[in-house]
């Protein structure tokens, strides 16, 4: 993981091992928090959304 923000806020970039061993940005996690904690975690599951913030 890779931490980044999403429209102010935390954010990362999950990678994954393709077949052939390298690391590929597979999906990129979105928190939502609040005084208290995390109160959701979002997840999107597009690689290409991970290059669309500069990761590969």
């Amino acid at each position: 993981m890779i931490a980044t923000t999403a429209n102010g806020q935390p954010a990362a970039a999950v990678y994954h091992r393709d077949a052939g061993g390298e690391l590929r940005a597979a999906r990129v996690v979105v928190l939502t928090t609040t005084l208290t904690g995390v109160s959701r975690v979002t997840e999107f599951h597009d690689p290409v959304l991970a290059a669309t913030f500069g990761f590969s």
